[in-house]
């Protein structure tokens, strides 16, 4: 589970971080209209739930139990 929680959380912050970097290339090119544009659609809004639903769905997971020694 430890593995599945790490993938999650690289895959969320690549994507913030990508983001955000495109936002702030689109801004000082001044094509920011045309990057929200492109970005406002019914598959990233799917994707961005999708995404949180899982992240909310980890927090419940609990780790297995380690024998003790």
């Amino acid at each position: 589970m430890r593995t599945a929680r790490f993938v999650v959380v690289v895959v969320l912050t690549v994507l913030v971080v990508g983001g955000y970097a495109a936002s702030q290339v689109a801004y000082f090119n001044g094509t920011a209209t045309e990057y929200a544009a492109k970005v406002d659609t019914p598959s990233i809004r799917i994707l961005s739930l999708l995404l949180l639903l899982v992240s909310i769905a980890m927090a419940f997971v609990r780790e297995p139990e380690e024998p003790s020694s």
